[in-house]
């Protein structure tokens, strides 16, 4: 998981490169949300064969949400992974409060800025909102 340096560095980066939306980004600094999110992987039944062609004969688990990091723009980074949460003691594969928690963060930002985001994590992260 990158650290929380990595995605303000990162940020950084893409604000040097599109110095016209400077203004925008100050009016928002305090709202500014940087994070990413760590899933694990789906679980089967497969027949071998090639790396990547394989035949999936049954699903025995789907994937969920296993930890994440945030960080406001110029505030602490904060790092969340399942023990965190209570309910971790009755279903380890619970991510129910990671997702809230995560959603009130989502919801006060008025910019999230992440790794990948827009190709993996947001969409992932709507599919566990459901």
């Amino acid at each position: 998981m990158p650290s929380c340096g990595y995605l303000l560095n990162r940020y950084k980066q893409l604000l040097s490169t599109n110095p016209e939306k400077c203004c925008i980004i100050n009016i928002v600094r305090e709202r500014i949300l940087l994070f990413d999110l760590e899933i694990t992987p789906n679980t089967g039944y497969f027949w071998p064969g090639r790396m990547y062609e394989q035949n999936i004969i049954k699903k025995t688990e789907e994937w969920y949400v296993l930890t994440f990091s945030a960080k406001w723009l110029d505030g602490r980074c904060m790092t969340r992974g399942l023990p965190d949460y209570k309910e971790f003691r009755n279903n380890k594969h619970s991510d129910k409060s990671l997702v809230k928690e995560l959603w009130k963060l989502l919801d006060k930002a008025d910019l999230v800025v992440g790794h990948n985001s827009d190709k993996f994590d947001i969409k992932k992260l709507n599919t566990r909102f459901l």
